[in-house]
């Protein structure tokens, strides 16, 4: 937990539990990984989760994606998190009762999910949620989730080294590609500026008039398949 000494003398802020920040000097909190306390589940073929991703599911699909729920309320969705290389963030729990949101953190680091089958993806989609990361994996794209709509300094860098190594290894990096909720079209369209300036990649914004997530299939396809603007 966040918390500030309000006395003038003080100026002590920092973490309970974790280390001191003062005004002469900061010193960074110590991560504690918190993991996913509960057992868990592999969606069944009936499961609601695959008619919200308008797929055929199985144990298959559900490992490819970092699909699964919580093993004594199937309402529970949680979802793995990757970074770049594939290697475990954590999970984000969703109920779908009261649709709680959490996060669960196993690893430092910006808080992110890349959502990909392909270590040479043609284009970066970069979205809000993860089950719009899900639909664009399963339709044969790569897609970074930012759980929002911020891309910070940190997440920045690692999209940056992401892309070099992409144009350094295979000839040409992706295309990055802001595909924001319909509700937050201006913060993609400046989030797809700032992006271009602040890292030399080209980036484009693709302002949408559905969520990705709730796109039927021919709405999805025709997405995809939309020349760069």
């Amino acid at each position: 937990m966040l918390f500030n000494c309000h006395r003038a003398s003080c100026a002590a802020a920092g973490v309970r539990g974790g280390a001191r920040v003062h005004a002469a000097g900061v010193i960074p909190a110590v991560f504690a990984p918190r993991p996913y306390p509960w057992p868990l589940a592999v969606p069944g073929a009936g499961h609601f989760s695959w008619r919200l991703l308008r797929a055929s599911g199985g144990p298959e699909l559900a490992a490819r994606i970092g699909l699964q729920h919580k093993a004594d309320f199937s309402d529970e969705l949680v979802w793995e998190l990757r970074d770049f290389d594939w290697k475990h963030k954590g999970h984000v729990s969703r109920s779908y009762v009261g649709k709680t949101i959490r996060t669960w953190r196993t690893a430092p680091g910006p808080w992110y999910g890349y959502f990909a089958d392909k270590r040479t993806p043609e284009r970066l989609w970069i979205v809000e949620d993860p089950m719009s990361a899900a639909r664009l994996q399963i339709g044969g794209e790569s897609a970074l989730c930012l759980f929002g709509t911020h891309l910070g300094t940190e997440l920045r860098g690692e999209v940056v080294a992401f892309m070099q190594r992409q144009a350094r290894v295979h000839g040409h990096p992706p295309l990055l590609v802001v595909a924001l909720d319909p509700d937050a079209t201006v913060a993609g369209m400046d989030m797809a500026r700032r992006l271009t300036t602040m890292t030399g990649y080209d980036t484009m914004a693709r302002p949408l008039n559905k969520d990705i997530k709730d796109m039927d299939e021919t709405e999805l396809r025709e997405l995809l398949e939309l020349p760069p603007a």
